[in-house]
């Protein structure tokens, strides 16, 4: 999911992936070519045409779970969704991993907080939060599906995206605020209090009332695809999907089950269950499974193991996001969520 920024005076504008799961807002430079990871099909900020742009004299580098980046920090003008930062701080990056730009994708705005930016920068959204410049004190996200639409193009609408107020038009239910722990600020991290499948829990913490150690802990993340979770849960999920599988090779970690299934997961949060499309467990066709002769897909929760000590057990992105209204409130700090209207 992505969306055309404007940098600079006059604009250059930029297609960005709108990413709750990291913080750092960055573009791909002039300087970026077909062998430091820039095709020719992505767009290129060119610093030079920017009457405005101020050279911090930093380096940049950051990592993510599909890639890296590193280039320069720059400071400009930075315009979008009708709001304007005049002294941005962000990344011109020269050198980036092949898989994160791709079309006419240039860059990624993290919308996550600053102590989780690997520049330090205070976030875009966050600038315009703390100069009082949203009405609402966040942003809203209403993400759309087209994985069970036939003939969609590789290209449509994505949703909506909003800074400042909430589209009471997307949403049905009140908004459900779960909040971030006390001085956590970083990711968007809140408690998840169980995942179910077909109505079955399959969360042991759920059923003992308490927590596991911080296996609730998830980060809602729109520039994640899929829905990653501790190997244990993960399994007992597919164990309650009759005829999955675990996968093997470079699907490690995923699992198959019969396309022909009607798989319902639910996620609760702040005791209110919220439940998935079986399109969006869905990730599509993953051939004939050999012993039983049946069309298998692949499904969208896999094993995702953090390092020590990390807050986090889950990451929830877009398998999930397509399902809800999501609210990401500064203050007080909290993700909601609210059920979709039928529009």
């Amino acid at each position: 999911y992505y969306a055309p920024i404007g940098i600079g005076v006059p604009a250059q504008y930029m297609n960005c992936i709108l990413d709750t799961g990291s913080a750092d807002l960055w573009i791909a430079s002039n300087y970026c070519t077909s062998l430091t990871g820039c095709s020719s099909t992505v767009p290129l900020f060119n610093s030079s045409l920017s009457q405005t742009q101020v050279d911090m004299n930093t380096s940049f580098s950051v990592r993510y779970g599909s890639g890296q980046a590193q280039g320069e920090m720059m400071q400009d003008y930075v315009a979008f969704a009708g709001y304007n930062v005049s002294s941005q701080a962000f990344a011109l990056v020269e050198s980036v991993s092949r898989d994160l730009l791709g079309g006419d994708i240039s860059g990624l705005m993290g919308l996550g907080w600053q102590p989780l930016a690997a520049s330090q920068a205070v976030p875009w959204w966050q600038n315009l939060y703390q100069g009082n410049a949203l009405p609402f004190p966040g942003f809203a996200v209403s993400l759309s599906r087209f994985i069970n639409v036939p003939n969609a193009s590789s290209i449509e609408p994505g949703g909506s995206l909003t800074f400042g107020y909430l589209n009471s038009s997307l949403y049905s239910s009140e908004i459900n605020y779960v909040p971030l722990p006390s001085g956590q600020e970083s990711y968007w991290l809140v408690k998840m209090d169980q995942v179910a499948v077909n109505g079955t829990n399959v969360t042991s913490w759920a059923s003992t009332g308490g927590t596991n150690g911080q296996e609730d802990m998830v980060a809602i993340d729109t520039g994640t695809t899929l829905i990653g979770g501790p190997r244990d849960v993960v399994a007992n999920i597919y164990a309650h999907v009759p005829g999955a599988r675990a996968a093997t090779g470079a699907y490690t970690g995923y699992y198959s089950y019969p396309c022909s299934a009607n798989v319902t997961v639910g996620l609760t949060f702040g005791g209110v269950t919220y439940n998935m499309s079986t399109a969006d467990f869905n990730l599509g066709p993953f051939g004939i499974d050999p012993q039983t002769n049946v069309s298998t897909c692949l499904g969208a929760f896999f094993d995702l193991a953090f390092s020590g000590g990390s807050r986090i057990s889950w990451v929830i992105g877009a398998a999930f996001l397509k399902n809800v209204y999501s609210v990401f409130r500064a203050s007080p700090p909290a993700v909601g969520f609210a059920t979709l209207s039928n529009s």
